[in-house]
């Protein structure tokens, strides 16, 4: 159902350091935060299943779909304008759709399902999108003369940290030593594994050196982030050993003291 399982065991199960830093493909952007994500379906039911020759008349799932997606777009577009945070604006993509049964095709579709990725901004929960979703659902339900029922399958939250942590400070500061200028900080609307670490009172960020320079003539397929420059990889290295030594070489509360005993 989506994601896999090892940060989350790992930090459920007594792993949990003070700082985290997560090497994603940020192009050494510090990363302080991202987007929540909420996976859902949202179903068009309520139909009749009646073999093709008796199905003159009768409400087609299928067919009624276009007024669905029509739907769906119009919110999207609303979520769209009002989950902005830090100059990001949330999104939805309308990721799959299933419906009727292509082994009978001589039976008529009781109910179609369109699957929705909902990417929302930090302070968002996802009970509030999960909610945005069910409103949605009864007012088209209403309007349309419809039966839509939402359920999701997939939740994950959102997470940031202060830019204040000693953790941020130290990578600005150790970056700026090695290329020379001060990384950006950025937020994204893809996901990782920092929320597990944060949730556990860890300060995790994300900062990599892949996904900074790019190869002229290359799509936005993933594949074509599966490659990074020797240079970046170098300072990036240079950073993170700085990092660590810096961290290391200080009294654990005179860095975290909201941890002092």
């Amino acid at each position: 159902r989506g994601y896999g399982a090892g940060a989350h065991y790992a930090v459920t199960h007594s792993a949990v350091p003070d700082f985290v830093v997560l090497g994603e493909p940020t192009g050494m952007k510090l990363m302080v935060g991202h987007f929540g994500s909420l996976w859902a379906k949202v179903t068009n039911t309520g139909g009749t299943v009646v073999h093709t020759a008796w199905s003159r008349g009768v409400e087609n799932k299928i067919e009624q779909m276009d007024v669905v997606l029509q739907e769906l777009k119009k919110w999207k577009a609303e979520f769209e304008s009002i989950s902005e945070y830090k100059g990001y604006r949330g999104i939805v993509n309308l990721a799959a759709i299933r419906g009727g049964r292509p082994w009978k095709g001589s039976r008529t579709p009781d109910e179609v399902s369109v699957y929705v990725d909902v990417r929302f901004p930090p302070k968002w929960t996802p009970l509030q999108v999960q909610a945005m979703l069910e409103e949605f659902a009864q007012r088209v339900s209403r309007e349309r003369g419809l039966k839509l029922v939402v359920e999701p399958y997939s939740v994950n939250p959102p997470t940031e940290i202060q830019e204040s942590s000693y953790l941020v400070q130290s990578i600005k500061r150790n970056h700026r030593e090695v290329v020379g200028v001060e990384p950006e900080v950025v937020y994204e609307l893809w996901y990782s594994n920092a929320p597990h670490f944060n949730a556990m009172g860890a300060h995790a960020v994300n900062y990599g050196p892949s996904g900074g320079k790019k190869l002229s003539g290359l799509s936005l397929a993933d594949k074509d982030r599966e490659y990074i420059s020797v240079e970046d990889l170098y300072a990036c290295t240079k950073v993170y050993a700085s990092l660590a030594l810096d961290v290391c070489m200080k009294n654990r509360y005179d860095l975290r003291p909201d941890l002092r005993p």
